[in-house]
Order: C-alpha cells, then sequence, then structure tokens
C-alpha cells in the first residue's frame, strides 16, 4: 500500500462536515465524521466535488505522483480552502499510512480495460480532452471552487470583458465563481454577404464553427489544431451540467452541439475529419452516461438532441469513410442504450421539428 502511495496522488479534506456530499470525478459519497479524504487517486487532472445534492460546488486539482493536497471546510464560506500549510505534516501521515482508515479509495480500474467500468476509466473517457488551457479559457483556477449558475447566467457578457480572477490573496476566502463558456451563438453575421450566404450562414453551421475555431480557439501564437480546445470545453461543460448542475454549461453544452450538427460542407472536407472523429467519440462516452429516458424526459427541453442527431446521422452520408466509421458506435449505443435506432431518430425529428408549409403561387 505504501507504494501504492507513491505513485498515486491524496486529496485530504478536513473538517468536511458529516452528512455533506463528496467525491472525486464520478465517485461521490454521502461522508461521515472519520472522513478525511481520498487516497489513491491516479496522477492528472481531476475534479473534486462537495456540498449536497441541491447544491453541490467542485474544484479541479493535479494529483501528483506521492503528492498530498490539503483543504479544510471554511464555516463561514461553507466552501473547501486551500491549506498549503499543512501539507507537508499531512503527506508524512499518508505516506506512513497513518491516515489510511480514514481515507476513501479511489477505484483506479485500467482504462485500457476493455472491462474497465471504474471511475478512472469513465473520467479519462469523459475528460481526455480538458486540460489546463481549457480551464484557463473558463476562468477557472486550479484548487479554486467552482460554484453551479442560474439561469441566464455565465454567457450573459463576452469572454473579454470579464474581470480577470485577482491573483493575490485577501482576508476572505473568494465568492466561488461560475465557470465562463464561449458564446456559440453569433450576435450578427459579417457583414458584406450575398443573400445566398445568408441561408446557408443560419443553416448550415460550417461557417459558424470555422470562424469559433479561428477567432476563440486557435492557440495564440502555435500551430497546434484549435479543435482539440473546442471539444474540451465540450467535455467541461458535459461534467460541470453533471456534477455540479450548472445551467451555462448545459446551455453551452446543447447549442455546441446543435452547432456540430448542422455542419454540413464542414463534414464532407477532409479537413475537418479529426474534429468530427473525435467529436463522435465524444459524443458517445457522454451520451453512455445519461439515463434510457433522457429523449423523452420533459425535462430535456423538447427532445432538442434527437433532432439534431438525426441531422447529424443525414449529413454524414456525405463524410469522408473515416469520419463514418467513428460515427458507428454512437449510432450503436443509441439503438441499444434508448432504443433508437435510424427510424426512430427520423421520427424523432419529425415530431420535434418545424413544420414546413409549401408556399404555392396564384395562377
Amino acid at each position: 500500500m505504501a507504494a501504492a502511495m507513491l505513485q498515486s496522488g491524496a486529496l485530504v479534506a478536513l473538517d468536511v462536515p458529516a452528512g455533506s456530499a463528496f467525491g472525486v470525478d464520478w465517485q461521490v459519497h454521502t461522508v461521515g465524521p472519520a472522513f478525511l479524504g481520498m487516497k489513491l487517486i491516479p496522477p492528472g487532472l481531476h475534479l473534486a466535488i462537495y456540498g449536497s445534492t441541491l447544491h453541490a460546488l467542485g474544484f479541479f486539482f493535479v494529483a501528483r505522483p506521492g503528492g498530498v493536497l490539503a483543504f479544510r471546510w471554511d464555516a463561514r464560506s461553507e466552501c473547501l480552502e486551500r491549506s498549503a500549510g499543512e501539507e507537508a505534516q499531512l503527506a508524512a501521515q499518508v505516506h506512513a499510512l497513518e491516515l489510511d482508515a480514514r481515507l476513501g479509495a479511489y477505484d483506479a480500474a485500467d482504462p485500457a480495460s476493455e472491462a474497465a467500468d471504474g471511475t478512472w476509466a469513465t473520467w479519462s473517457q469523459l475528460a481526455s480532452y480538458i486540460d489546463e488551457r481549457v480551464l484557463a479559457r473558463a476562468r477557472v483556477r486550479l484548487g479554486e471552487t467552482i460554484a453551479p449558475d442560474g439561469a441566464g447566467e455565465g454567457q450573459s457578457e463576452p469572454r473579454e470583458s470579464l474581470p480577470v480572477a485577482p491573483t493575490h490573496r485577501t482576508a476572505h476566502p473568494p465568492e466561488p465563481l461560475a465557470a465562463v463558456f464561449t458564446r456559440v451563438r453569433a450576435n450578427r453575421m459579417p457583414a458584406g454577404q450575398p443573400a445566398g450566404a445568408v441561408t446557408d450562414y443560419h443553416f448550415d453551421g460550417s461557417a459558424r464553427l470555422e470562424e469559433l475555431l479561428r477567432v476563440e480557439y486557435a492557440p495564440a501564437s502555435s500551430p497546434a489544431e484549435p479543435w482539440p480546445l473546442l471539444l474540451g470545453e465540450l467535455q467541461l461543460a458535459f461534467v460541470l451540467m453533471l456534477q455540479l448542475h450548472s445551467h451555462s454549461a448545459l446551455v453551452f453544452w446543447r447549442e455546441m452541439l446543435a452547432l456540430l450538427c448542422t455542419c454540413e460542407r464542414a463534414l464532407a472536407q477532409a479537413r475537418h475529419a479529426p474534429l468530427f472523429e473525435a467529436f463522435a467519440r465524444v459524443l458517445r462516452e457522454q451520451l453512455a452516461r445519461l439515463p434510457p429516458d433522457f429523449f423523452i424526459d420533459a425535462l430535456s427541453g423538447h427532445n432538442f438532441l434527437a433532432p439534431a442527431l438525426a441531422g447529424l446521422r443525414e449529413l454524414l452520408d456525405g463524410a469522408p469513410a473515416r469520419v463514418q466509421a467513428a460515427a458507428r458506435p454512437l449510432w450503436a449505443l443509441l439503438a441499444e442504450h434508448f432504443g433508437l435506432d435510424a427510424d426512430a431518430l427520423a421520427r424523432l425529428a419529425d415530431e420535434d421539428g418545424p413544420t414546413v408549409v409549401e408556399h404555392v403561387a396564384p395562377s
């Protein structure tokens, strides 16, 4: 066990009230009075979740081999605050196994195993594109609590107009801030476009996608492809939507999915194949974590996802073979997990789609 401790990280959470929820990534439990945190956390980026079902909070942290991070419950703010001054002593106790009985074990099943369905396997699939660059774009700082937000918050201002979080510490812990997501919908179409381009802009998401990749996601002074940042933000929105019940995360996730599922021209272009291959895999892993009745639940917002997926399936007929192959596990999941084969998807799209009225010119 001592060797395993040195190969993994630990998160010590002091004074967490008994009866609270606490967990890491996809593994959340109700804690008792003896609880002191989690051990055997695989190296890498993780999300800690705490609070209650009605008021979940969280923070991202990086686990390092042999590393121990300490947080202490602040009764005034009702948040966990970093307690770096205690980490050296706590690390010695963790490595000596003195706190072993009071630390919950992270479910670290090997994500490379085909049979793996543990927390680490799930998190590795759901957060494969989330990194510190993605967090920085969303104004999320490592170790600082993220709050869920209310309806209408989180996307009300352009990213560049938001204040930068202070780098200094104050006597009072900062209020938890919600993540800020990219505005998916354009405020207006670029000026000077012909009438046909205006129609295409509203019915084919390709132009807006390319605008986002060029303006929002292209790494500054870097030849790196921009699309991994887009998918990282999509994954960030999904985990905050499910784990913290963030409304702005739901809005971004829904709007970005709707955009990506309408990119007819981009789907047919080989240069965008890596993006759509990866998108199909990301979406498949996300939908696998949704309840089977998601498409018929009244809270799902008029089944916005089913028409989008039906449209994507139709557009994929013109996509490169590699993209079509990457999407096959997605369609298999929809049929097996949700009972939605190609015909069922098409019916849902027809039921939820707009009524088309044919205009007949007067004779």
